[in-house]
This record gives structure tokens, sequence and C-alpha cells, in this order.
């Protein structure tokens, strides 16, 4: 969370794999960790790289997926997939 507060979303990301990586039921690191995913594929679309945009998109959408697995019901996983799928035409 200290690397995501302090605008470093690729730091916070890595942090956050490894934190999936300790607990892989973790939702909370799970939804964080695939909101800085989104931010950064925000921030590549802006800097002009599709490519990139695209694939973090995709696994922001896998993070997303992998919530609903553990709690098929939750609404932000729920709400981060659809801002996906708007934002980056990813399904």
């Amino acid at each position: 969370m200290f690397f995501a507060r302090a605008g470093l979303p690729e730091m916070a990301s890595h942090e956050f794999s490894r934190a999936s990586d300790l607990d892989s039921r973790n939702v909370y690191v799970l939804l964080r960790w695939s909101e800085t995913l989104i931010e950064i594929a925000r921030r590549l679309a802006k800097e002009k790289q599709p490519e990139a945009s695209w694939q973090s998109a995709v696994h922001a959408r896998d993070i997303a997926g992998r919530v609903l697995k553990l709690d098929s019901d939750n609404a932000r996983a729920l709400q981060l997939l659809e801002e996906i799928g708007d934002e980056f035409d990813v399904i």
C-alpha cells in the first residue's frame, strides 16, 4: 500500500504479486493488485503504448477473475471487470 499511495504503481504491483504468492486467497490484496494494474494500463494508454496498456488490463481482468472464484458475488471485482471491459475492450 505504501508504494500505491506514493504514486509508484509498478512497485505496488510487484509487492501485491509477492503478497498474493504468500496468500493466494487474500481478496483484499487481489483487489488492490487489480486496481493498480488498471492504473498502470490507464497511464500506458495516455503514453500511447496500446499493447502494454492492453496487457496490463488483461492481467487486471485475470486478477479480478481470481477474486470472483473466491467470492462469486464480490461487488468490487464485478465493478473492476466492468471498468476493464468499458475502457480497454478486454472481456
